[in-house]
């Protein structure tokens, strides 16, 4: 760093300003906690050379609050990241302040379905006009979408009292929001699903059958209206339901980039997703299911976390850098070539850490670990490293290292080009080849 310029220096500093980090399966917060000790220790690194003030309170309490953003279903987990965060400002903290507001940066939500108690509802952003009844719900969803852009917008240039009028303003339209697009889904469905009439002969059991379905579905969507319904008049009642665009709206939400589509989404995702089979675990794919993820990627005797890399992927912008730690089986598993097509298609492969037999979490099930790097965007050619280790049994921080940085000895350290890593049909990813460079002296 000590060669570089003050403007470059300066020019990496305002860089490391806007920087947005994402952890889609957050739990207490460790990776992105990570991510804030490396940008401080760069930041104060630059304070030194360019002999600039140094605040590092201010300096950590501007990553915590404009770069860091995390998702996780447990709403304990959550709380543990929030308390993270805050230890590690108060270190540097003459006087100790209260907790920054990390409401809309850390949440509590699926980072796979949006979900309202148990309805999945999934608000769609494109459709632009129907018929009938469902044209009028429609036109009221995308009048909505802009009218919550509108005050999300407000809500970042205000403070104090007018900040919690406006955020009182988004929960009453986001409500609304969910009622529209409930209603527009019941109405699709009554057009497409009709209660079968007894013309006073009777009915078949499949007709009785296939109207206890329709009446009970009608009754499932009148149930939930009315709930939202009942949640908006009363402002006391916790409104749970998270959207991606909708709750990370300064990163997703395209109505407030006016066209601007290329600085749409995250420029950092770092995951280490729940590792979960479909075996005994049916109920929790079938909710995906119902969704357009589900729709388009789901795979008899995937894992659970492919889901996470398709969204990781979604939630992000060219150049974004998406960096997994999940099982190995992946990379050739047969009932994986939908999530390797999706890598192929949509990204470059950076990097490949097989870990193998070692393993680097004491309690974790599905040892066989890797990491994965990947960048978004297709480049013509590019290297990809990748590397493969002989160790067995748990290994410490110090050989992770060793490893990761490319000078331990049980580990074979190969070059690929991006054209060469993936083979035939089913896009298999190739760790070993014949490029091996020496382990003590990486390319």
């Amino acid at each position: 760093i000590s060669s570089l310029t003050a403007q470059q220096l300066t020019r990496m500093s305002d860089l490391l300003n806007t920087v947005k980090i994402c952890d889609p399966a957050i739990g207490s917060g460790a990776f992105p906690m990570g991510l804030l000790q490396e940008i401080f220790a760069i930041k104060e690194l630059i304070a030194f050379e360019t002999s600039s003030n140094w605040e590092p309170a201010k300096v950590k309490e501007n990553i915590i609050q404009n770069s860091i953003y995390g998702v996780d279903i447990e709403k304990g987990a959550v709380d543990i990241a929030r308390l993270r965060f805050w230890l590690s400002l108060i270190v540097n903290e003459e006087k100790p302040k209260a907790l920054p507001n990390l409401d809309y940066k850390i949440v509590v939500g699926d980072s796979l379905l949006s979900k309202f108690e148990d309805e999945i509802i999934e608000i769609n952003w494109d459709k632009t006009g129907s018929v009938g009844k469902a044209d009028e719900y429609v036109k009221n969803v995308q009048r909505l979408l802009k009218e919550v852009a509108k005050k999300q917008k407000d809500y970042f240039n205000e403070e104090g009292n007018s900040k919690k009028k406006i955020a009182t303003e988004i929960r009453d339209l986001k409500i609304d929001l969910l009622i529209n697009q409930l209603s527009f889904n019941k109405e699709s469905y009554t057009n497409k699903n009709s209660v079968k009439i007894d013309n006073g002969l009777g009915l078949s059991a499949k007709d009785l059958k296939t109207n206890d379905v329709v009446l009970g579905e009608i009754d499932r969507f009148n149930k939930t209206i009315n709930n939202l319904i009942k949640i908006k008049s009363d402002k006391l009642r916790p409104f749970n339901h998270f959207d991606w665009k909708l709750d990370f709206p300064e990163i997703l939400n395209p109505l407030l980039f006016e066209g601007n589509i290329d600085s749409i989404g995250f420029d950092i995702v770092i995951v280490n997703p729940p590792y979960i089979g479909q075996s005994g675990n049916r109920d929790l794919f079938r909710d995906v299911l119902k969704t357009k993820l589900g729709e388009d990627y789901h795979q008899r005797r995937m894992d659970y976390f492919y889901f996470f890399f398709h969204k990781s992927i979604r939630l992000s912008k060219k150049e974004t850098v998406i960096s997994f730690i999940t099982t190995n089986y992946f990379l050739n598993a047969t009932y994986a070539d939908k999530l390797r097509k999706d890598i192929y298609l949509n990204c470059d492969i950076i990097k490949l850490i097989n870990f193998n037999e070692a393993k680097i979490f004491e309690s974790a099930t599905g040892q066989h670990n890797a990491i994965t790097i990947l960048k978004v965007g297709k480049k013509s050619q590019r290297y990809v490293k990748t590397s493969t280790t002989t160790h067995k049994g748990i290994i410490n921080g110090k050989t992770i290292n060793k490893i990761l940085y490319g000078n331990d000895t049980k580990t074979s350290y190969f070059n690929f080009l991006s054209s060469e890593i993936f083979e035939n049909e089913k896009f298999h990813i190739l760790i070993e080849g014949s490029s091996e460079i020496e382990s003590n002296n990486p390319k």
